[in-house]
């Protein structure tokens, strides 16, 4: 009897310390969290960049929704020059969806993103309504434009961010340094002179100054950008960008002192790997390729382990041409993070060496590193074409379409060189994505029903899309000019020209119209007629299979 007593107490203790430990288990790992965090930060303020990923990562590793451990990695990519600045950033946006998470993403994409940057176009465009009557989303739409050559669009947004803050002189110094380069003389007298006394102000100086600098350059007026520059240099608010731009300056001007300029210059970058970068690509820039691999293979060996300056070597030595050597090097150990990038430039050191199968191999092994890796990927992607491989651009793309379903902005691309190569069954490709995630948009139904028709695929279901798609959206132009055409296709020609001759004629003018019409209106025997429209849709970049139509028609 006391026996069973015994073991009932065990069993009793037993569900009791398994309840407590139960019941303790999420605050320690909340405490092991916080802990890893508090770490990273601690390794970070040392200059201990890789322990302090390795704690963050810790954090996100018990709690892989923590927004502080990630917006922390984030501006830890930033602090590095790593691309994975856009995944974090990225995924900051996607676990904490305000307009500020949205808005700090796309001041990275136009950081970090190639022209023409579609991540923070789709961002901003997504964000609509109240955002867009705030002054940081009027800025970076202004800069955007401004990247995109659109000076008119940007001097809009200024205006815009200056009505929202009239007081803040800053929206006045934005206005003023794009109106720098106005035709309007007296306007631009103006922009100088607001600038020249901004420039007196202390919270604004750098950025009056910086303006006037890049106008004097613009004006090929280097001795005034030099003096500008000089002053530049002094400011306390001065960017190391601020200094390489000197150096050009004193470059340009053949001066005595650039040398001793540039040597300071990389005296104080020798402790910042990306900076050490920044350095290395304005030297290979300026023709010094040489002397900036002789300046990184000295540097201090902490800094040499790093994979930014790692790259930076890669590069000169790819500049060199010395893909032998640079195929060692990048041999020798991993990156890291980063490896993606290491396994796409063995891949690029390869091919030049005409090693076509281990340039493909490592192709893949560097698509498969950077899985999920939004900035990888979209680096990848920024190497391949500027190494003119397009096929390898694509298919980089359409892992990043699969991987994130929100960059919209690849499709786009995609569909765009689709087009531009004449690969309609690509084009239906994509165009299948688009409309599988747009599932209710009669637009992209409607493009697909159109393709089908021109290649001659499930014609059965895309006549029947055609006609339910008309008698929901009659007056949609498009839409009526696809249904007509199967209408033709089924041989009831009469019937498709009766719904053509319902648009207005500026419509069937379209040239993209035009050549629908033009067909059915040859079909109908109205050549005179036809030959106009024909002719018109001469100006459209057709695909293969309207070509064909085109020259098939003008034919008969």
């Amino acid at each position: 009897m006391k026996v069973q007593k015994s073991r009932k107490s065990l069993l009793f203790l037993a569900i009791a310390l398994l309840a407590v430990v139960i019941a303790g288990w999420p605050a320690y790992r909340h405490y092991q969290e916080a802990l890893a965090l508090r770490n990273a930060k601690k390794f970070a303020a040392k200059g201990d960049f890789r322990n302090a990923s390795l704690s963050a990562r810790r954090a996100l590793q018990i709690n892989r929704r923590n927004v502080e451990a990630c917006r922390f990695l984030g501006r830890l990519a930033e602090v590095t020059g790593s691309p994975e600045v856009l995944d974090w950033y990225n995924r900051v946006a996607e676990l904490n969806p305000t307009p500020e998470a949205k808005l700090a993403l796309v001041a990275q994409a136009l950081r970090f993103q190639a022209p023409p940057y579609e991540l923070a176009s789709q961002v901003l465009e997504g964000m609509g309504g109240s955002a867009t009557g705030t002054v940081s989303y009027c800025v970076l739409s202004a800069e955007l434009a401004l990247k995109l050559g659109k000076g008119a669009q940007a001097e809009n947004w200024f205006e815009a961010a200056r009505r929202l803050q009239p007081s803040n002189e800053l929206h006045q110094l934005n206005l003023a340094s794009l109106r720098l380069t106005s035709t309007n003389i007296d306007l631009a007298n103006e922009a100088r002179s607001t600038l020249d006394r901004l420039r007196m102000n202390n919270p604004l100086a750098t950025l009056a100054l910086r303006s006037l600098v890049a106008d004097a350059i613009a004006r090929g007026n280097l001795a005034e950008a030099e003096r500008y520059s000089n002053e530049l240099q002094q400011k306390s608010h001065s960017i190391f960008e601020d200094r390489l731009q000197h150096v050009t300056i004193l470059l340009t001007l053949k001066r005595a002192e650039f040398v001793r300029f540039l040597g300071t210059v990389q005296n104080l970058a020798a402790t910042n790997a990306f900076e050490m970068h920044e350095v290395s690509t304005w030297m290979l820039s300026h023709g010094m390729a040489g002397a900036a691999l002789q300046w990184l293979t000295n540097a201090a060996p902490t800094m040499q382990e790093s994979p930014s300056v790692q790259l930076a070597i890669v590069e000169c030595l790819f500049h060199l041409g010395d893909w032998v050597r640079a195929e060692s090097f990048l041999n020798e150990r991993k990156w890291g993070d980063l490896e993606s990038m290491r396994l796409g430039l063995l891949s690029r050191a390869a091919s030049e060496r005409h090693n076509n199968l281990s340039a493909e191999l490592h192709w893949r092994l560097a698509l498969n590193q950077a899985q999920h890796r939004l900035g990888s990927l979209m680096w990848l992607a920024a190497k391949a074409s500027e190494w003119g491989r397009n096929n390898a651009k694509l298919d980089v793309l359409w892992q990043i379409a699969q991987q994130f379903p929100k960059a919209r902005w690849a499709l786009d691309e995609l569909a765009q060189d689709a087009r531009a190569q004449g690969k309609t069954r690509d084009l239906y490709r994509v165009y299948s994505r688009i409309a599988a995630s747009e599932p209710n948009n009669p637009i992209w139904e409607n493009n697909i029903t159109s393709l089908r028709l021109l290649l001659g695929i499930e014609l059965d279901r895309a006549q029947q899309t055609a006609s339910e798609l008309f008698s929901q959206y009659p007056s949609e132009k498009i839409i009526a000019s696809t249904y007509a055409y199967s209408l033709h296709l089924l041989g009831h020609t009469s019937e498709a020209l009766n719904i053509m001759e319902n648009l207005p004629e500026a419509d069937l003018a379209n040239p993209a119209i035009a050549l629908y019409y033009g067909i059915l209106l040859r079909a109908d025997g109205q050549t005179q007629r036809a030959g106009k429209f024909l002719n018109l849709a001469k100006r459209e970049a057709l695909l293969p299979e309207e070509r064909a139509l085109l020259q098939e028609a003008l034919r008969r």
